[in-house]
């Protein structure tokens, strides 16, 4: 789950909060360089054996907003008993804008 609304203004107010210095997202850090998504990521996402949906805060279903209320940015998963937190914001930031260092994170989930 990014930190920032996925419509023209939010993804815009990001935008500016970042070029301030008042907004970051650590998962923005990590997928996207400028406005583009990083190729390394898009490579991670079509070879995952699970499917990655990366969505804003407004493009959440009302299950993903109750796991991730509060945590984001952050990477939520499903199984039996419902959705669960498996990559929190620090342990974004501990990636360091580095998709395989996210790769590395993710692996013992996928």
């Amino acid at each position: 789950m990014y930190d920032a609304e996925g419509t023209l203004w939010g993804e815009f107010t990001y935008l500016l909060g970042k070029v301030m210095g008042t907004r970051r997202c650590a998962l923005c850090d990590i997928t996207h360089a400028g406005i583009r998504k990083k190729s390394s990521f898009q490579q991670l996402q079509s070879s995952s054996p699970v499917p990655m949906r990366m969505v804003h805060l407004d493009e959440r279903t009302a299950e993903e907003r109750v796991a991730s209320e509060g945590k984001t940015p952050c990477i939520i998963g499903r199984h039996a008993e419902g959705w669960e937190v498996l990559l929190t914001k620090e342990r974004l930031e501990e990636c360091l804008k580095s998709v395989e260092l996210l790769e590395k994170a993710l692996r013992p989930f996928i």
